[in-house]
């Protein structure tokens, strides 16, 4: 059976801080939501079942902002405001994504929904605008599985 499901609704919010004074502080957030379909983006996922197998695929449209702002013991504070479309800040700005789905190997009648793979949108403290005297390690962030996967019904 092969069936088109229609997104009809997406957020996300998300934060994340760093301080190590007086070498350095740092923080950003991401905040998204639904966006209108377009061509390259319809916001339908197409999803096939045989038996207990179930995987499918599809592309996200979305807007919002990613902002980050950080500073340490150099000389400089840095800030940046991403809405979607920069141009400035592409590599940051939410944007577009595929949504993936796939039998949950851990959950019998579950499926996961994957954002992605590839293009996730999340605060992070790492980001390639900064220079590198305001910036820092990423490590204690989530791994991707927590950040862009959800088992559901």
């Amino acid at each position: 059976m092969r069936l088109k499901l229609g997104v009809a609704a997406v957020t996300h919010s998300s934060s994340s801080r760093k301080s190590d004074l007086p070498y350095y502080k740092g923080s950003s957030t991401s905040t998204w939501t639904l966006a209108p379909a377009t061509a390259k983006a319809s916001n339908l996922v197409g999803v096939s079942v045989q038996g207990p197998i179930a995987y499918g695929a599809g592309t996200v449209n979305v807007r919002g902002v990613f902002r980050a702002q950080a500073t340490s013991n150099r000389p400089g504070d840095y800030s940046l405001a991403a809405p979607t479309g920069s141009k400035k800040y592409p590599a940051v700005a939410p944007a577009a994504f595929p949504l993936t789905i796939a039998a949950d190997p851990k959950a019998k009648g579950r499926v996961l929904v994957i954002q992605g793979p590839g293009f996730n949108v999340y605060a992070t403290l790492g980001n390639p605008y900064f220079p590198s005297e305001c910036s820092t390690s990423i490590t204690g962030e989530p791994e991707p599985e927590e950040t862009s996967m959800k088992s559901v019904p």
